[in-house]
């Protein structure tokens, strides 16, 4: 028997390239039953390449909720009302993440994120050229 590979349930700090991978589910809250949350599955990568599991748990009064719903497609109405849009499978943008404690439980680290933006945001433009000759790189012998 092998050992299975060790998975973080914390991811590190930083930004990472999310696909939605699954549709929104409701949820109960374990610590106030009169509430509800959804959450979101996302397959997420890191500059490395690496790729990470995660579920955002969320609700519409998270701070990013309005701009996650315009960059999956949602529409914005005259009165500031954003209706979200009918699929979410399949759509990318960048997500930066943060570790912070846990509301409920200092002791305990969870992912927050803070900001999110366009994919093409992330991607980096060529270099322009300016016609001249590059200078010569000058090597240290060591």
């Amino acid at each position: 028997m092998t050992l299975p590979s060790f998975k973080p349930s914390v991811l590190p700090s930083g930004e990472y390239l999310a696909e939605i991978i699954s549709d929104p589910v409701e949820k109960t809250s374990p610590f106030d039953q009169t509430k509800t949350f959804l959450t979101l599955g996302m397959d997420l990568q890191n500059a490395r390449g690496e790729h990470f599991s995660y579920s955002w748990a969320f609700n519409d009064k998270a701070h990013v909720y309005r701009e996650m719903l315009l960059l999956l497609g949602g529409k914005e109405e005259a009165s500031g009302i954003v209706i979200p849009p009918n699929s979410y499978r399949g759509k990318f943008f960048v997500i930066h993440l943060i570790e912070r404690a846990a509301k409920n439980d200092a002791t305990k680290m969870v992912n927050e994120i803070v900001r999110v933006r366009p994919q093409a945001e992330l991607d980096v433009e060529p270099e322009k050229e300016t016609g001249e000759d590059p200078e010569p790189e000058t090597k240290v012998p060591f």
